[in-house]
C-alpha cells in the first residue's frame, strides 16, 4: 500500500462525501490562488495546527486520522477565498459618492412651491377730453346770419295777393306813383313771393305813365331775360312799344 498522499484534486469512484466537496471548492478557487507571499503567511499559521492535529489524531478516538489533512485544506481554501473577497471588493471613493448625489438630485423634485403668476391688471380707460382754444374759434364774421330782408319779408308778406291788387288799382286810375310805390314795397316784403311776374308787369307799365322810359326800357328786357317764357312777355312789349312811338 502506497504511503503517498491523495491528492483531491483528483476525482474518482468510491471517493467519500467530505473528498468529493473539497474537490469541488479546490476546482472552483484555483483561479484565486494566493501569492507566494500569502502562502508562506498560511504555512508558519498553519505548521503548528496541523502537527497538534496529527499527535491529536493518534491518541484520540474522536476523529479519525484521515480528517486532519481535510481540515487543513478548509482552512487553505477559506484563507483564499477571503483574500480574494478583499481584493475583488470594489473601491467606493468620492466620485462614486458625488455621481450618487448627482444622479439623486437629478431625480429629486424641487420642494419649494411655485409662485402663482400674478393676473396683470388694466386701469379703465379715461375719456380724451380736447380743449379748445379762443383762437381756434371760428370768427364772429363766418357764421351765417339771415339776411335782413328775408327776416323781414317772411314774417310780413302774408299779403301778396292784396298788395299787388291795390297796385294794379292805382295804376288803373291814374296813379302810376301809388302803383310803382306799392310795387316797391312787394319787392321788399315779399322778395321770394309767388306773383313776381305780376309785380314786374305793373311796375314796368307804372314806369311808362310817369315817362321814365329809360328805367322802363331796361326794366322790361330784364325780365324777358330771367323769364323768356312768361305769359306777360306779350304784353310788356306792347306797352314799351306804345310809349316809344
Amino acid at each position: 500500500m502506497s504511503r503517498e498522499p491523495r491528492r483531491y484534486t483528483e476525482s474518482g469512484e468510491g471517493a467519500s462525501p467530505e473528498a468529493a466537496f473539497m474537490h469541488a471548492l479546490i476546482r472552483t478557487e484555483r483561479t484565486a490562488l494566493p501569492s507566494e507571499e500569502q502562502l508562506a503567511k498560511i504555512e508558519d499559521r498553519l505548521g503548528p495546527i496541523l502537527t497538534r492535529s496529527q499527535a491529536n489524531g493518534r491518541a484520540s478516538s474522536g476523529m479519525p486520522l484521515r480528517m486532519a489533512p481535510l481540515v487543513a485544506v478548509a482552512a487553505v481554501v477559506a484563507l483564499t477565498a477571503g483574500t480574494f473577497a478583499v481584493r475583488s471588493r470594489p473601491e467606493h471613493g468620492p466620485q462614486s459618492q458625488v455621481s450618487a448625489v448627482g444622479s439623486s438630485n437629478g431625480t429629486a423634485e424641487d420642494p419649494r412651491p411655485t409662485k402663482p403668476l400674478e393676473q396683470p391688471t388694466f386701469e379703465p380707460s379715461r375719456p380724451v377730453t380736447t380743449t379748445r382754444t379762443v383762437e381756434s374759434l371760428p370768427p364772429a364774421s363766418a357764421t351765417p346770419r339771415p339776411s335782413a330782408v328775408a327776416s323781414a319779408v317772411r314774417p310780413t308778406c302774408t299779403d301778396e295777393v292784396t298788395l299787388l291788387e291795390r297796385a294794379d288799382a292805382a295804376l288803373r286810375s291814374g296813379d302810376g306813383a301809388g302803383a310803382l310805390t306799392l310795387t316797391n314795397e312787394h319787392a321788399v316784403r315779399c322778395a321770394t313771393g309767388a306773383f313776381v311776374q305780376e309785380r314786374e308787369r305793373i311796375a314796368i307799365e307804372a314806369l311808362g305813365t310817369l315817362g321814365r322810359f329809360e328805367e322802363m326800357r331796361g326794366r322790361a328786357r330784364g325780365f324777358e331775360d330771367r323769364y323768356p317764357a312768361s305769359p306777360h312777355i306779350r304784353h310788356i312789349r306792347r306797352i314799351v312799344d306804345d310809349y316809344s312811338k
